[in-house]
């Protein structure tokens, strides 16, 4: 992270290990920054993805991996930034969408948004460090993972199959962004950032012997949701954003305000 001014280089800060830090503009407030998780997890999945294939070329990798060692096992382990873990919430297990932080690197966020796109990025981001560690042949490390960070992984899988489960989304086999009404509208990247997700739930849940069965058949039935999304048109082959909830139902698929990379999920 570039720190400018801040002065979070302790790995005992709650901010330690994350990556894509924005700071906020001086004339708002000098002293305060964000992370967005998602971002952050796609991020740290193609420097994953970049430093296994250096490792395979034997260039040294070690400061790309000590990078991506912070991030996993500092930021999302021992410091669990970012996930709703209040037990009585509609929305536990869930990740927000951005995460606001003191100017000395300690947590400040006040409202958090939490978000199912980002909770399943999140998610994918967390079962690719497994096969990272697995690929650059830290086969210990990959295990302990496995068995130290399930339970992060398995509230949020099972805060996912809720939303499904639990909200009006479930019905047209989409996802909502998060438990609230206002947030019911179903876009097609909840679904899409779901599938994945939930299937490395599943895979992750047989290797610690839990309870697989709702991750595979919410992400099965997120496909169907997928694939309603279509555009049934043949001159724009492409997939609406999403559909729109009224207070009562769900209206037809549309493309909004728009076709942009949504309509290419």
């Amino acid at each position: 992270i570039n720190s400018g001014t801040w002065t979070f280089l302790n790995p005992t800060d709650d901010v330690y290990g994350a990556i894509n830090n924005i700071r906020v503009k001086p004339r708002e407030n000098p002293t305060r920054g964000w992370i967005r998780p998602g971002e952050a997890a796609m991020a740290t999945i193609g420097l994953m993805q970049g430093t296994a294939y250096l490792s395979s070329q034997k260039v040294d990798i070690t400061k790309y991996d000590s990078a991506i060692d912070a991030f996993f096992l500092t930021w999302v382990l021992a410091h669990e930034q970012g996930q709703n873990k209040n037990p009585v919430s509609l929305d536990h297990g869930a990740y927000m969408n951005r995460i606001y932080y003191n100017a000395d690197g300690s947590y400040a966020s006040k409202i958090p948004t939490w978000k199912t796109d980002v909770t399943a990025q999140m998610m994918i981001a967390n079962w690719k460090y497994y096969e990272y560690n697995v690929n650059t042949g830290k086969t210990q490390q990959a295990n302990d993972w496995v068995n130290n960070a399930w339970p992060i992984q398995q509230k949020a899988a099972d805060y996912l199959v809720r939303m499904h489960d639990e909200t009006p989304a479930g019905s047209i086999h989409m996802l909502p962004g998060n438990s609230s009404v206002a947030e019911y509208d179903a876009w097609i990247h909840f679904a899409a950032n779901a599938v994945p997700a939930l299937r490395s739930a599943s895979a992750w849940a047989k290797k610690v012997s839990a309870n697989y069965a709702d991750y595979d058949r919410v992400a099965d039935d997120l496909v169907i949701g997928i694939q309603s999304m279509k555009d049934p048109d043949p001159v724009r082959p492409n997939y609406f954003k999403y559909r729109p909830y009224s207070g009562s139902s769900y209206g037809l698929p549309t493309y909004g305000d728009g076709i942009y990379q949504l309509t290419f999920s």
